[in-house]
């Protein structure tokens, strides 16, 4: 029992986590606390986490909820904090330039820019090469699962499996009838978007059980 600060960011947000015997509460908020952004709830685990490094608060600071540091999202996939990105650049130049940079034999990427009217935002979604079973163990996702309260009954296996074995390129390249970004997904694409972005299970946990 008690609150502990899960991270801070550079942008004076904090994540401050609050326990009680059976339930955890996750408060997203200036540091000053003059805002909330952001609650999510899910079960006490009692200590049981879910260990990845491409699992992270840090991660979830990103979510485009709040101010982040942009530049992180930039050397997060390369420093092995996340499996996929999506990095927006100032000008075309500049995207080029960091393209130019990646290590092709490590690293996919898809032009995700934007056009508002006259004014173009460059944009690409960058990720590792192989798919999300390399990354992760899909047992040990289940029974984390299950442990914050999701029957995994619930869980069209069909399209998670898919989803989960394909290659990750596919994901973000309009390959497969799936955009992690979508607002309007299943339950199993809310946990691959929440894999494939590094996001902690529990917060996707909370999102689906819209506490």
């Amino acid at each position: 029992m008690g609150r502990i600060i899960l991270f801070e960011s550079n942008k004076d947000i904090i994540f401050e986590k609050t326990t009680t015997k059976n339930r955890v509460k996750v408060t997203v908020k200036n540091k000053d606390g003059s805002f909330i952004h952001r609650v999510y709830r899910y079960n006490n685990t009692k200590g049981i986490e879910f260990d990845s490094p491409y699992i992270s608060w840090e991660n979830l600071n990103c979510c485009n909820g709040w101010i982040y540091d942009e530049d992180y999202l930039k050397k997060a996939v390369q420093k092995n904090k996340k499996i996929c990105a999506g990095i927006s650049f100032k000008k075309n130049q500049e995207m080029d330039n960091y393209i130019k940079s990646l290590d092709r034999d490590k690293y996919d990427y898809a032009d995700a820019t934007t056009y508002n009217g006259k004014y173009k935002f460059p944009q690409i979604n960058l990720v590792r090469k192989g798919c999300l079973n390399d990354y992760f163990n899909l047992e040990e996702v289940i029974d984390f699962y299950e442990l914050l309260g999701l029957n995994w009954d619930y869980v069209n296996a069909d399209i998670f499996n898919e989803l989960f074995y394909s290659d990750l390129f596919d994901l973000i390249n309009g390959s497969k009838d799936y955009k992690y970004s979508s607002i309007n997904k299943t339950i199993s694409e809310t946990i691959i978007a929440g894999l494939l972005l590094g996001y902690p299970l529990e917060s996707t946990a909370s999102i689906i059980f819209n506490n």
